[in-house]
């Protein structure tokens, strides 16, 4: 027989770890709070390279919102009322906090909410993303933390202010789990083409150039190659595709019927 012992051990350790998750994620909640906070100090928001552009991309959307306009317009809110026809080709679905919590704050609150929450997302993502890959508490939570305050990470807090580009790069940890758990059982693997589309609805431009990054990964594993790694990279493709053909939908039609011309390189 089991005695009582036995299931007090192990609600106990159930509890433990509930616990350990609990003071964790506490903990990572109060860096991005401290890393939010120091910005707030000013009621001012530092602009950057890149940071008036999604500002006034924000403001576009949250003017359309209120006047009932569900998807963005060509930009004769802002960007100087001339109008600009980006939201066609640049990704705007992870905008839609910043322009709705701009409904309810003033714009400088608002930006700073939801860049607040990028920073927790991105913070607690890493971890157990970290968690599962080392497979060890201590070095997922050092691991969060150093890429979470890493000189370029805190540069886009900061600074340069490409929400689009941040927001890609808090995937980025999902990305590289999903990527090694090609050669592994389980169905880990099934986040790539997941993350990779999150990644694509936030900055086009970082796909390619992960995707790039994953395939020097492959190749230094040219020896692990199986049948089974190329049935899982053409089922991701296809989930991939299936989920970024509305926007890659959006791209085709903008071009239909208007004569585009891009610069020369």
């Amino acid at each position: 027989m089991i005695s009582g012992s036995f299931f007090k051990n192990r609600i106990g350790a159930k509890s433990a770890k509930k616990l350990h998750y609990f003071g964790v994620i506490f903990f990572l909640l109060l860096i991005a709070s401290l890393l939010t906070i120091t910005q707030m100090r000013s009621n001012a928001i530092i602009i950057g390279s890149d940071q008036l552009f999604h500002i006034s991309r924000i403001h576009e959307l949250s003017v359309d919102i209120s006047r009932g306009q569900i998807f963005p317009t060509n930009g004769f809110n802002s960007f100087g009322g001339i109008g600009l026809a980006v939201n066609s080709f640049y990704p705007y679905l992870l905008l839609y906090p910043f322009a709705i919590a701009n409904l309810f704050l003033s714009p400088v609150h608002a930006y700073f909410v939801c860049m607040w929450m990028i920073i927790s997302f991105s913070l607690i993502l890493s971890y157990f993303c970290a968690r599962i890959f080392l497979n060890h508490q201590s070095g997922a939570f050092a691991f969060s933390v150093l890429y979470n305050v890493s000189q370029y990470m805190i540069f886009q807090y900061t600074f340069r202010g490409d929400v689009g580009e941040l927001c890609a790069l808090t995937l980025v940890p999902l990305i590289f789990l999903a990527t090694v758990k090609l050669f592994e059982s389980g169905r880990l693997w099934l986040l790539l083409p997941l993350g990779m589309a999150g990644i694509s609805y936030s900055h086009f431009l970082s796909v390619f150039i992960f995707g790039l990054l994953i395939l020097v990964y492959l190749c230094t594993r040219i020896n692990d190659w199986q049948a089974q790694l190329f049935k899982r990279l053409l089922i991701s493709v296809l989930i991939y595709l299936v989920i970024v053909s509305p926007m890659i939908f959006m791209m085709l039609w903008a071009r239909s019927g208007v004569e585009l011309y891009l610069p020369d390189l």
